[in-house]
């Protein structure tokens, strides 16, 4: 598949660290502008934890089949 990262993502509830989207290479390329708004198609959200010296990280990736602009 292909990845893209989405830097100092965020939501109105909570700040979030940044977030990996994975698209299946069938997806096809795609190119949005900046802040434009998208709708992910059957989107699933992972996160793995992890821990370095006494701090604990969190990455989270999240999957969709497709992406459009919405």
């Amino acid at each position: 598949g292909s990845e893209m990262c989405i830097r100092d993502s965020y939501s109105d509830v909570q700040r979030a660290d940044d977030i990996i989207v994975v698209l299946p290479a069938s997806a096809g390329e795609k190119n949005f502008e900046s802040e434009e708004k998208v709708k992910l198609i059957n989107p699933k959200i992972t996160a793995e934890g992890y821990k370095i010296g006494t701090r604990g990280f969190t990455n989270y990736i999240l999957s969709a089949d497709d992406m459009v602009k919405a």
